[in-house]
């Protein structure tokens, strides 16, 4: 792990960013930008200290994300803000943006806690939005990170729907009814008699599997359906076959479209 590397610094940290929003706010309209690439490497040696600083978007707008002169002037200080913590050797990690707040999110060692507070004081002088001081507190584990920030399986099977549909931008099929093939993963030939069941209430249509480059189980099955093809719409129905998944004691392995578009993985 690159956690336990004493050269890994700010500025070496791969950039793996994605977005989603979060299900969990009441008008759905707050999103989480974060650098996926530390889930797999936290917690980082002598990175133990969050620090959050809150800023104001202002004005909100009518979704509480901000006018996009409002998102524009946080992204110019964000970037600062990123370039201050990459020379004080602090690690940004994520930002969440909803509900009239800019939260951007940070990991520090305890030692550079005062010289970064400083450093984020002097960009943000002046500035309306900067209402609240930065929020320090110990989290040697990560745990904001890993539970509030890092995707739960659920909306990482969201932003992996979302990069399937934006692959087939520019295919006319966007925002057309299609059809769409779900394939199960059957660890025995017999398991598929309980996947019929379930599949068949649910008005899925049995059709042939397609080719799989590199199957995960011995046995698969697939069931197809026409749908307005849409992110959200597609999500539905991914999560839909999750829960008849589970309940046929199989394995969803993903979706595509039936003309033969590639894969979508599940991951479950």
């Amino acid at each position: 792990m690159f956690g336990s590397e004493q050269w890994l610094t700010p500025d070496r940290v791969p950039s793996e960013w994605d977005f989603y929003p979060q299900i969990n706010a009441p008008d759905r309209t707050s999103t989480v930008l974060v650098n996926l690439w530390f889930n797999s490497q936290c917690p980082l040696d002598g990175a133990g200290v969050h620090a959050c600083l809150e800023l104001a978007i202002v004005p909100p707008g009518p979704h509480g994300i901000g006018t996009p002169e409002a998102a524009a002037q946080l992204v110019a200080v964000e970037g600062k803000l990123r370039s201050a913590a990459a020379e004080a050797g602090v690690f940004f990690v994520a930002r969440q943006r909803g509900r009239g707040r800019w939260k951007l999110h940070f990991y520090l060692a305890a030692a550079a806690v005062a010289a970064f507070e400083q450093a984020v004081g002097a960009r943000v002088a002046g500035l309306a939005a900067a209402d609240q001081p930065l929020r320090v507190s110990p989290d040697p584990d990560w745990s904001i990170y890993r539970e509030q920030l890092y995707p739960s399986p659920e909306r990482w099977q969201w932003i992996v729907n979302r990069r399937a549909m934006d692959s087939l931008k520019g295919t006319g099929h966007i925002g057309q009814h299609a059809t769409i093939v779900h394939v199960f993963g059957l660890s025995r030939q017999e398991d598929e008699l309980g996947l019929a069941k379930v599949a068949l209430a649910a008005d899925l249509t049995p059709c042939a599997v397609p080719p799989l480059a590199e199957p995960d189980h011995p046995f698969a099955a697939a069931y197809q359906e026409t749908t307005l093809l849409e992110l959200e719409t597609v999500h539905r129905a991914v999560t839909h076959c999750t829960t008849l998944a589970s309940l046929a004691g199989v394995v969803y392995e993903g979706w595509r479209l039936a003309e033969g578009a590639a894969l979508a993985p599940a991951l479950a």
